[in-house]
């Protein structure tokens, strides 16, 4: 255990340094409390209109068909959670195929590959402060990295689509560490 808890505290370290960031966090915090509005919101609410309910129907008149379904719990996205998110001002299709934009959608998509953290932020000098390239060094020390052949990956506990930056940039410590136990406990709780 001794392990898991420093590896936590270095890696809750990397997450949340001590940076001039600290300092724009009331600045982010009035920008946030506007309303966002996305350049690609039309778009994505093709995808909202399905993903953003538990069950819906779909009517194709160009061919007379209509189709009802029921999404899985991990298919669910909340427009506010996203258009709060780090990734607000994506298109759906910047990291999902294009090809989603057909429905029903091909059957070859439901395995499409997730894009990882370090595909996009590694490498990159404008992410440098966050240290993405420490945080998966720590992730591969740890437990967690012998389950990736079972789909555990940096969305098990940074889901894309809600993952807010802000936090990490919060000057309240308090909220700071229930975000960052929030995703802990999440699966390491006893309910």
């Amino acid at each position: 255990m001794r392990y898991l808890y420093s590896g936590i505290f270095s890696t809750l370290l990397l997450l949340f340094p001590c940076t001039p960031f600290m300092a724009d966090a009331q600045e982010s915090s009035k920008q946030d409390a506007v309303k966002y509005v996305s350049p690609f919101a039309r778009d994505n609410e093709l995808c909202f209109t399905c993903h953003s309910v538990r069950k819906y129907v779909f009517a194709d008149e160009s061919e007379g068909k209509t189709f009802k379904g029921v999404m899985n719990a991990g298919g669910i996205l909340a427009r506010d959670k996203f258009y709060s998110s780090n990734h607000r001002s994506f298109s759906c299709t910047d990291c999902h195929s294009s090809r989603f934009q057909i429905f029903p959608h091909p059957d070859e998509l439901k395995g499409e590959q997730h894009f990882q953290c370090l595909d996009c932020h590694g490498g990159d000098p404008a992410y440098a402060v966050f240290n993405f390239e420490t945080i998966d060094a720590e992730f591969r020390r740890s437990v967690h990295s012998g389950l990736e052949e079972k789909g555990f990956d940096c969305w098990k506990c940074h889901e894309a689509h809600s993952s807010k930056l802000s936090f990490r940039q919060s000057g309240n410590l308090k909220e700071v560490v229930a975000y960052s136990n929030a995703i802990c406990l999440d699966c390491h709780a006893d309910y």
